[in-house]
């Protein structure tokens, strides 16, 4: 926070009712920190993208709100939906629970490869909470190491169902504004022409 209030810039530490504390691995198509509300004290992550055109930042705020409505069903431990969203200064922002632990890609970056079975109890966990999103109508669109992040308690737990394919409705290697790396986990529905 100090860097960014001495460079000039500490009126981007504020987002809505947040004000941002510390950057997290990003998702690629959203940055991803760790927040504080400002009027409640409470803690929470917070998604953020950027360059939403103006002609789609007004479907994409009207279909977060959408989601973030929907996700207030959603009761499975390896999920953490959307609590509240917004727009503000040419950024969308999608409040999280916060999940403690480093994502599955990160953990591979450190620790080298899993053993199998952990590796099937993650797919395990995750096809639950995929199930679960499946009932109340929701699809994840970008399940991938990047976000699923593993808790100090064995859990896996998946970042923001539902929100890439609001913010990036089409996507595809030859779209160049993200690492290619972001790209594997796409939907292939998510693939335009």
């Amino acid at each position: 926070q100090a860097a960014e209030i001495n460079a000039g810039r500490g009126e981007d530490l504020r987002l809505g009712p947040y004000v941002l504390k510390a950057k997290l691995s990003s998702l690629g198509y959203a940055r991803r920190y760790a927040v504080r509300h400002v009027q409640s004290g409470d803690c929470v992550e917070l998604l953020v993208v950027e360059g939403l055109s103006n002609d789609r930042q007004e479907d994409a705020i009207e279909s977060l709100a959408s989601v973030t409505k929907r996700a207030s069903e959603l009761t499975a431990d390896g999920l953490a939906p959307a609590l509240e969203c917004g727009h503000e200064a040419g950024r969308a922002w999608i409040a999280m629970p916060t999940v403690s632990g480093p994502t599955a890609t990160d953990h591979v970056v450190r620790h080298g490869r899993m053993p199998p079975e952990v590796v099937l109890e993650i797919a395990r966990q995750m096809v639950a909470a995929l199930t679960h999103l499946e009932q109340v109508g929701l699809v994840h669109g970008d399940v991938s190491a990047t976000t699923a992040v593993l808790t100090e308690q064995g859990r896996a737990v998946l970042l923001a169902p539902g929100l890439r394919p609001i913010v990036r409705p089409a996507e595809g290697f030859a779209h160049t504004d993200l690492a290619p790396e972001y790209y594997d986990s796409v939907a292939p529905e998510q693939i335009d022409g």
